[in-house]
């Protein structure tokens, strides 16, 4: 009813969300705006939180800022969510969410959209468009110190993107990577002179070309080291110390999001009638199962009554 009265498509509302789905969620409100400050405002009794929110000019607006930065945030945590992130990556997704961020800031970047709605808010005589540009500098400041006090450790990765092969590496990089593994007690130092060579042999194989080629076919950066491995088998060539290098980089996840999707695979298939076998009956199926996975297919096959009950 209130969507007829403020002559907008109805839609239902999204339910409750994690934080990396924030921007579609506001983008669901935000199409509902106008319904949703009818209903609230209409009502007698309406928590206190409501009554604020929608009774304040500002709302849609600051609605739309949250919906622009979600954005902004929204492709970098679907990358550092990926299936083959290395650590060096997330940290180079970070390192580019900061600068975007700290590059808005002296800009005073705002979109179009809500520039349009400031100066309405403006005219109308209900905001000043220079409080709300203190408001949005102090956001990009403090997502950046929010950022840099929580991904700190992520710094001392910055010598290893190398590893991404996105440019061609050079020495420098990887003694900067030798150094820090000796330390690390994975290294011994007195192999840099064979991991040296090992290294110029990878040089021979990793031209521009070759790393144009794999980003068209966006290749992940251990699919690349496999290209390289496998060139170095095919003609015998050594790349033991090489190896140890690369191994160590690419052991460093870049995040626990693949795990988690296992589990999530897991509570789809393991459904509560799954979970009512008590320990004896468990026991009896395994114990005293005398049939082979084929001599238990036919079984299977043949027994209609069991094939109904799983198809009811």
């Amino acid at each position: 009813d209130f969507c007829m009265f403020v002559e907008i498509e109805c839609k239902a509302i999204l339910g409750y969300s994690k934080t990396r789905w924030l921007s579609p969620s506001v983008e669901r409100i935000l199409k509902l705006f106008p319904a949703l400050k009818s209903y609230f405002l209409s009502l007698d009794k309406v928590p206190l939180i409501f009554k604020t929110f929608f009774s304040n000019s500002c709302a849609e607006l600051w609605l739309n800022f949250i919906r622009s930065q979600a954005a902004t945030c929204h492709q970098h945590v679907l990358n550092i969510e990926g299936q083959n992130i290395l650590a060096v990556e997330v940290f180079n997704e970070i390192k580019q969410l900061k600068n975007n961020l700290m590059r808005k800031k002296p800009n005073k970047f705002i979109p179009l959209s809500i520039r349009m709605l400031i100066r309405q808010l403006e005219y109308d005589g209900l905001v000043q468009e220079s409080d709300i540009l203190t408001v949005i500098e102090s956001f990009y400041s403090t997502s950046e110190q929010y950022l840099t006090s929580w991904t700190y450790h992520f710094e001392e990765l910055e010598i290893m993107e190398f590893i991404t092969l996105k440019k061609i590496p050079n020495w420098s990089e990887i003694e900067k990577v030798v150094k820090f593994i000796s330390n690390k007690g994975f290294f011994n130092p007195n192999n840099d002179t064979a991991l040296f060579d090992q290294f110029m042999l990878t040089l021979q194989y990793v031209t521009q070309e070759k790393i144009d080629e794999w980003n068209l076919e966006k290749k992940y950066s251990d699919q690349r080291w496999v290209c390289i491995f496998k060139y170095f088998k095919e003609k015998d060539i050594q790349c033991d110390k090489m190896i140890i290098i690369v191994e160590y980089v690419l052991c460093l996840a870049g995040s626990n999001a693949s795990t988690e999707r296992v589990f999530s695979h897991i509570t789809k298939i393991w459904t509560k009638e799954k979970t009512h076998l008590n320990v004896s009956t468990l026991k009896v199926l395994v114990i005293n199962f005398d049939y082979t996975c084929l001599e238990f297919y036919e079984l299977l096959k043949k027994n209609n009554l069991l094939i109904k009950k799983n198809y009811i």
